[in-house]
């Protein structure tokens, strides 16, 4: 599963969805976004490929904690990796 973390970035993650699907890519991504974030009606906008989720984080995190509450709450996943919305 590939995790996400973006923040006041709605437009750069268009366009890694339009990237996504040019590469055919499927795999699991969990966007994270956090609560307090000004643009986050916009995200909540955005028609996300079908095999991602969005995750609004309710207390701010550190990219590392981000990591390791995702790997906690998501403990049986095949695989991990971070990946950015400027990628």
């Amino acid at each position: 599963m590939w995790i996400l973390p973006s923040r006041m970035r709605p437009a750069s993650i268009l366009r890694f969805i339009d990237a996504w699907y040019k590469t055919g890519a499927s795999t699991k991504l969990l966007l994270l976004v956090d609560a307090d974030d000004p643009t986050l009606a916009d995200y909540k906008r955005i028609e996300l490929p079908p095999t991602w989720s969005l995750e609004v984080v309710t207390e701010r995190r550190t990219l590392i904690q981000l990591y390791n509450d995702t790997f906690a709450k998501y403990p049986n996943e095949a695989w991990y990796g971070g990946i950015s919305d400027d990628m």
